[in-house]
């Protein structure tokens, strides 16, 4: 087989086979460098061999150009720019006016008009015989609570004032004595204290209630019955002044206290010792009044106080005044505020001037004369200037 021309035939069929065992076969057989001074390069279109004097490896029909790697642009890595945080405005608080608290104006308690009030005095008038003299002003719209006090000792017979009729316009009074030795009523002319007050509170210039006054009605159903009363509000030391306003019964009666709490006090009808006890309803009248010394908003002073009594005669003084008064002795109201010894008894005032009065115990003239001591309550009024 002639070779030189058989290898386009199978170089044409078997192109990439024939390539290969021709690299294949020129390496087998290729010299060692120091050997080889040249090297013949088949050319193809003329089958001659051409010599150099370099060493080359024999290829035939095959010159491989040197594998460029494909150039890889360098990967430039994105550029990312810097992350900018957004930026935030600063949070500005929303602007807050001051909160102006409301402007309350000042609590000024209701002005509390004085309660309705006279108070006066009888010079040597009253005896016996119901006495109507007594009248007041246009200033009660119903019958007032009404006290009165016999304040002179012109007759020395037991008694006791004792009103037979009241209005809003005036009084009826009498000296009522009792009958327990002798059927004989008569009685000298005395000098009579009263007052009359509007049902309600009293208060001094500051506002402050320092008593109060009212009215109860009820049956004297034996000696041992006593009427509880319950007072608006409680007080430290009261003194308590009572008196029967009504005349339904014409027994001689008068009001005995037991008990005077700082909010209740009990009292009776008490008749006198030689009677049955039993005494038919009557309205009575009471006044509570702080124990001390008080200026209403008229400028009355009120001066309300005790002290220990027996059946002789004891001194009270007032409280020394600091004012320029005139002088002129309090409107002076007594009554027993105790029941240390059960016979009956009252009260009988002498010698009244502006700085105090005497008070002794008086019971039926039927009996001996003599009585427990038991503390007495006073309520002495000055009328304003």
């Amino acid at each position: 087989m002639n070779i030189v021309r058989t290898i386009p035939r199978l170089k044409k069929q078997y192109p990439y086979g024939f390539a290969l065992l021709l690299v294949i076969g020129a390496l087998s057989t290729l010299p060692s460098p120091q050997s080889v001074n040249s090297a013949s390069i088949v050319d193809e279109s003329t089958t001659t061999v051409q010599q150099y004097n370099q060493p080359v490896a024999v290829l035939y029909g095959l010159v491989t150009p040197p594998v460029t790697p494909p150039i890889t642009p360098p990967i430039t890595p994105p550029v990312t720019p810097p992350i900018t945080p957004p930026v935030t405005p600063p949070i500005t608080p929303p602007i807050t006016p001051p909160i102006t608290p409301p402007i309350t104006p000042p609590v000024t308690p209701p002005v509390t008009p004085p309660i309705p009030y006279v108070a006066g005095r009888v010079v040597n008038t009253v005896t016996h015989k119901p006495y109507t003299g007594i009248t007041f002003p246009a200033i009660f719209t119903s019958t007032p609570v009404v006290l009165t006090n016999m304040t002179t000792y012109r007759e020395a017979d037991t008694a006791a004032t004792r009103i037979t009729t009241a209005s809003s316009k005036g009084i009826a009074v009498k000296i009522e004595e009792e009958q327990s030795k002798d059927r004989e009523i008569v009685h000298a002319a005395e000098s009579v204290d009263y007052a009359a007050f509007a049902n309600g509170i009293i208060r001094n210039t500051a506002g402050t209630q320092i008593g109060e006054t009212g009215k109860v009605t009820f049956k004297q159903t034996s000696g041992t019955y006593w009427y509880t009363v319950r007072l608006k509000q409680s007080y430290k030391n009261p003194v308590a002044i009572a008196q029967i306003t009504s005349y339904t019964s014409s027994q001689p009666a008068h009001v005995r206290f037991r008990y005077i709490g700082r909010n209740v006090f009990q009292l009776q009808i008490e008749e006198w010792d030689y009677l049955d006890q039993v005494h038919s309803a009557e309205e009575v009248s009471y006044i509570i009044i702080e124990a001390g010394r008080h200026q209403l908003a008229d400028g009355a002073i009120f001066e309300a106080g005790k002290t220990q009594a027996t059946h002789q005669w004891k001194q009270v003084s007032f409280s020394p005044t600091s004012d320029q008064r005139p002088v002129s002795a309090p409107l002076t109201l007594t009554q027993v505020q105790t029941y240390a010894n059960s016979q009956a008894v009252v009260t009988r005032v002498r010698s009244l001037t502006d700085s105090g009065f005497q008070v002794r115990l008086q019971e039926e003239e039927g009996n001996d004369g003599l009585h427990t001591r038991e503390t007495v309550g006073y309520l002495a009024i000055s009328p304003g200037k």
